[in-house]
């Protein structure tokens, strides 16, 4: 085997390597991102369930505690999201690094315009769930736990306000 033909079995190998770890990282984001939402559509039922209750102080509590924990699983799964994400920029600079560009291989990620466009959805949807999370929270504390000074409790005032509304 000539070093030409050994070069080009070295890039296939490397080029092989650096697409199959690129394949576990998307596989990873795409498992953390199916466990949040399957975490928030159980987090959300639950929120509902709880705030169908009459108002009492373990009802706020509880309120409290969920809202906590789907604030604290979505921004842990924006960390994995992360972490898969400078792994796969680690991976796109090896493949760089060692010209497999250059050859007839070709790359197995998105560049560019398109990268950033795969990488969206998992951040608006830790985004969107983030702030869904944080608003749910303030509603409760704000809201849930004082009487207004008309005499209504604050979850009455708030379904007032949301019904004048729309």
């Amino acid at each position: 085997m000539s070093s030409d033909e050994r070069t080009v079995v070295d890039k296939f190998k490397i080029a092989q390597a650096v697409a199959d770890q690129i394949a576990v990282e998307q596989n990873l984001r795409s498992n953390r991102m199916s466990w949040n939402l399957t975490f928030q559509g159980f987090m959300m039922a639950a929120f509902a369930l709880v705030v169908a209750e009459d108002l009492n102080p373990a009802r706020i509590a509880l309120e409290i505690i969920i809202c906590l924990a789907g604030l604290s699983v979505t921004l842990a799964t924006w960390h994995g999201v992360k972490a898969a994400e400078l792994k796969s920029d680690d991976l796109k600079f090896h493949w760089n690094i060692h010209n497999l560009n250059q050859s007839r291989f070709p790359p197995p990620f998105s560049v560019g315009y398109g990268s950033k466009l795969g990488r969206r959805p998992p951040r608006i949807i830790c985004l969107t769930t983030s702030l869904m999370w944080i608003a749910l929270l303030v509603i409760t504390i704000i809201f849930w736990p004082q009487p207004f000074t008309d005499g209504q409790q604050g979850h009455e005032k708030c379904i007032g306000i949301c019904r004048n509304a729309s």
